[in-house]
């Protein structure tokens, strides 16, 4: 059985990819929100972080998008700064609090 190896430029991008969610995710939980359910990102279509915030939620999805873009131009994420990736957040039913992820 033959592993296919991955181009490089995918496995960059996958890195910092989860550079920025980790960021985020930890940016979240230090301003204990609690309306959202989950950060997640994916390379396929294109380099996206996604956050899902409660359907009940006060919070305006552009607000947010924006608070969140500003703290990561704030903020040193060790990803280069040409890297292109987008913010996805979407406003879901059935919304399970975040939980603090556990330390492995």
């Amino acid at each position: 059985m033959t592993s296919k190896k991955k181009p490089l430029e995918e496995v960059e991008a996958e890195n910092n990819l989860v550079n920025i969610e980790t960021v985020l995710f930890e940016y979240i939980e230090r301003k204990k929100y609690k309306d959202i359910q989950k950060v997640i990102s994916f390379i396929d279509p294109e380099p996206t972080v996604q956050i899902d915030i409660a359907e009940t939620s006060e919070r305006s999805i552009e607000e947010f998008e924006t608070e969140l873009k500003n703290f990561l131009a704030s903020y040193d994420t060790n990803t280069p700064k040409n890297f292109k990736f987008r913010i996805q957040i979407e406003k879901a039913d059935n919304v399970k609090i975040l939980l603090s992820r556990q330390k492995q």
